[in-house]
């Protein structure tokens, strides 16, 4: 086999490679996209939560957010939407928001119980009324 051959040859399979490489991914951006779009749903689907279980879990929360916001540095998070609050959560859980101490608790939560707390806070106001179906 002489000089031209093998590099022909050798290009051959390089472009070979390429064509392999594209198809993966194509699959793999697809793949990623399916992946995507079934986490926002569920993440939709599990905000329709159960306000008595986020009222049991939020006394861990209440400890450092205060409802009067008397609590200095640590925002508020009552009367939140229950999406910005949940992503929040999430975002933490991720590691995508930096605070040690909200990614630690976050990291412990499930789903259910994320989208429980946000129901539980997202009809409290800052004077802690309204979170609890007591007050209702």
């Amino acid at each position: 086999m002489n000089l031209q051959t093998r590099v022909s040859s050798v290009w051959q399979c390089i472009k070979k490679f390429n064509l392999f490489l594209a198809t993966i991914s194509v699959f793999s951006g697809a793949l990623a996209e399916e992946q995507a779009q079934a986490i926002t749903d569920q993440s939709k689907i599990s905000l329709q939560a159960d306000k008595e279980f986020g009222e049991y879990l939020a006394s861990e929360c209440l400890t450092c957010h205060r409802t009067d916001g008397t609590s200095k540095g640590i925002p508020s998070i009552t009367n939140l939407p229950m999406e910005s609050f949940a992503d929040a959560l999430r975002a933490y859980r991720r590691g995508e928001r930096s605070n040690s101490a909200m990614q630690t608790v976050a990291a412990r939560l499930s789903d259910e119980e994320i989208a429980a707390l946000a129901a539980f806070f997202a009809q409290m106001d800052e004077n802690g009324n309204g979170g609890s179906n007591e007050d209702q």
